[in-house]
């Protein structure tokens, strides 16, 4: 597919292709297919070909400067596949005023993720496989010596004497099973010579323990990072210290991953800018991207993250930090705090829950609110004398109500007894007295219903004025102080109703 796409050159007529192809390996692969127990393969029509893909630099044109390209070879046979240059965009090319080659910058394809970088400076760094391959090979043997040795000691055979009188085979003991002998104790004991086999040694285990804490402090580990208890009554700046020393190692990867990141969004950011389609592509929740975003510095692209905050904890620490200095010390910007500790919390919709003080209701005035709580005090005074007043009125009511059934009743018994001049007086005065207690009931009558009508105006008053809210609200007390002036007319009302009662 790749010669008749024009790809690869037409290498259909040449030996190495029209033969079976041979897999490639080199001394690595066969280091680690012997330590694995496996084998080469045998090769048939079906086993593919091997293609080295090599980025270099090389002089083509003789001008004595090497320019970038990609070689392509098979690896057995090493012949040439494709050569195409390294080198992407016209700009890359820098010239002088003669039209010389300056400097050709090259294109990188691939990003370099570094786990520890190589002792001897060689281009491939190390990483864990290597530091605990051979130490993990150690510990096996060791494992293995030790139960072999335990298992040899538990089941060891040994010699058996001529002097001996024993059935031959091999024999196998049951527990608290006995077997019979021709021989007598002594000889069988001076004819059977087990193995010298001796314990598992001791040293060994110790240099497994050694192998495996060695191994521990070259992965950066901790018994905490490991999830065993510190044990009780640990300080937690102590358990936070020991988690700290073993991510030391882990730290330093982190910085390299985040260089490496870095490296690959320039790399991303160069490739938008060229194969980007000229319209917007739409992404989720109406994102949009085109090309003209990514015609920028690419030198200006790097990853937000913090390569020194490795855990979710610490970040959290760090933003809880920042915002208690902030309470204490001038000059912060208390929403942007406020925000770094809720993304720190990974709070969904941040903007939702704390739009910020620039986006919250004013505040309201201090001597405003103190006002107005002087005249609900008063208000509730005012209503308290109200409806102490109108209780009065109401006693007084019923006591007026009660005389006049009172002297209803004498003014019958009269009657019944009538038959003098002296009886006709004493009726006329019941009656007038009557009379005048029925106007005074009228009065105290009126005098409740004004009173309910005020009171009734005075809430709907009040409620509006509440509702308007804020400094409405304080617009609406010249109400109350107007109900203040009803109060002391209705007292004044009502001092004379009393005043009457005293005449009667």
């Amino acid at each position: 597919e790749g010669i008749m796409t024009g790809i690869y050159r037409d290498v259909r007529g040449e030996s190495w292709f029209q033969s079976d192809a041979v897999p490639y390996r080199d001394t690595t692969s066969a280091r680690v297919d012997a330590r694995h127990g496996t084998f080469e393969a045998s090769t048939d029509d079906d086993t593919p070909f091997t293609l080295l893909e090599q980025h270099c630099w090389y002089d083509f044109d003789g001008d004595g400067y090497k320019e970038p390209y990609i070689i392509t070879i098979e690896a057995n046979s090493r012949a040439v596949l494709r050569i195409v240059a390294r080198v992407d965009r016209l700009e890359d090319v820098e010239k002088n005023a003669r039209g010389e080659i300056v400097r050709i910058t090259a294109t990188e394809y691939y990003t370099k993720y570094g786990f520890i970088p190589s002792p001897d400076g060689g281009v491939y760094d190390i990483g864990f496989g290597v530091l605990l391959g051979p130490l993990n090979e150690s510990v096996n043997s060791l494992l293995n010596q030790l139960i072999d040795a335990g298992t040899m000691s538990n089941s060891a055979g040994g010699f058996l004497g001529r002097g001996a009188k024993i059935r031959g085979g091999v024999y196998t003991f049951a527990p608290l099973e006995w077997k019979r002998v021709d021989s007598t104790g002594d000889d069988l004991r001076k004819s059977i010579f087990p193995l010298p086999v001796r314990e598992p040694s001791l040293v060994l285990f110790q240099l497994l323990s050694l192998l495996i804490s060695y191994t521990n402090k070259i992965s950066g580990t901790t018994e905490t990072m490991l999830g065993e208890n510190p044990g009780q009554n640990t300080p937690a700046q102590t358990t936070q210290v020991m988690v700290e020393q073993g991510m030391k190692i882990y730290n330093a990867i982190f910085k390299r991953v985040w260089r490496s990141m870095k490296e690959e969004f320039r790399k991303l950011y160069i490739l938008n800018a060229t194969y980007l389609p000229g319209e917007a592509l739409f992404g989720p929740a109406g994102q949009r991207a085109i090309r003209e975003d990514y015609l920028g510095d690419p030198q200006r692209i790097r990853p937000v993250a913090d390569p020194s905050v490795t855990s979710e904890q610490q970040r959290v620490a760090l933003a809880l930090a920042v915002k208690q200095s902030a309470m204490g010390t001038p000059g912060y910007d208390l929403a942007a705090v406020e925000r770094n500790y809720l993304r720190a919390l990974k709070v969904d919709g941040v903007d939702v829950l704390y739009p910020g003080p620039e986006n919250m209701p004013a505040a309201p005035n201090p001597q405003a609110e103190l006002e107005g709580a002087k005249l609900q005090l008063k208000h509730l005074e005012i209503q308290s004398k109200q409806q102490m007043f109108l209780a009065n009125l109401f006693e007084q009511r019923r006591l007026n109500s009660a005389k006049i059934l009172e002297l209803e009743a004498q003014t019958a018994k009269i009657f019944e007894e009538a038959g003098s001049v002296k009886t006709e007086q004493q009726i006329a005065a019941f009656n007038a007295a009557i009379g005048a207690m029925k106007t005074h009931d009228e009065s105290l009558r009126a005098q409740i219903e004004l009173m309910m009508q005020g009171m009734e105006k005075q809430d709907e008053s009040r409620v509006q004025a509440s509702d308007r809210g804020g400094m409405e609200s304080m617009a609406g007390t010249p109400g109350n102080a107007g109900s203040v002036g009803g109060v002391g007319a209705m007292e004044g009302i009502g001092q004379g109703t009393m005043g009457g009662g005293g005449v009667y």
